[in-house]
């Protein structure tokens, strides 16, 4: 059953402190708030079945070739995303120092990936959907009014964020899958269970207790 529509439901909640409590003269307004939210998507047309393209004539007979590069899938899906997030907004000094924090929490499921194939598959890649990535990460925005908030003013701000994503599981048992090679063949972007997405790797030489390279009987190392 091919699966072609995407639910996006949500809900948030907030709660203005400055309104409901009393806090000290230097706070001009606070508000903390939390919300879930789900969303979808999907990747290019036409991954799901075999398709073909025309690639000149022979004469007046028109030739067809397979159209993708990528193995069609039947059974992709839709990738999913959950997001948790709470957070606090603050104006303070005459509403002069902004303050904006948040902490998040998204878990991606069936996400789609392309993996690199040998090509003499008659393929380069294959896409599939993947087990489930996590990201964890905070949010911080401070900015700072100079100037009169009637005539001229400026505002400088600064934003720090910090995010820490992790492969959780990836299509059916696998534990690696390759998502792109280096021309060299000597480097590639793999996604690896219990490590953060989308691992470089490259091939290190063997080296004794020394750190020198060792070499074979043919003196490659």
């Amino acid at each position: 059953t091919v699966k072609n529509s995407i639910f996006y439901p949500s809900v948030g909640l907030s709660f203005v402190l400055s309104d409901a409590l009393r806090l000290p003269a230097a706070i001009n307004y606070a508000k903390v708030r939390a919300s879930w939210a789900q969303a979808g998507g999907d990747t290019d047309p036409y991954q799901l079945s075999l398709t073909y393209g025309l690639s000149g004539a022979n004469g007046s007979a028109p030739l067809a070739q397979v159209g993708p590069t990528s193995v069609p899938n039947s059974k992709l899906q839709p990738y999913v995303s959950t997001t948790d997030e709470a957070g606090l907004e603050a104006r303070m000094f005459n509403n002069r120092l902004s303050l904006d924090f948040a902490v998040y929490s998204r878990v991606t499921t069936n996400d789609i990936v392309r993996a690199t194939i040998s090509p003499t598959s008659g393929y380069t890649g294959a896409i599939f959907n993947v087990g489930k990535i996590s990201n964890k990460g905070v949010e911080l925005m401070l900015s700072y009014r100079i100037g009169s908030a009637t005539g001229f003013s400026w505002e400088p701000g600064i934003n720090l964020s910090y995010n820490k994503s992790l492969v959780n599981a990836l299509y059916g048992n696998l534990t690696q899958i390759t998502v792109d090679n280096a021309r060299t063949q000597t480097a590639q972007i793999a996604q690896k269970v219990g490590k953060e997405y989308s691992q470089l790797q490259v091939v290190a030489y063997k080296r004794n207790a020394a750190g020198q390279i060792i070499f074979n009987s043919s003196g490659m190392p």
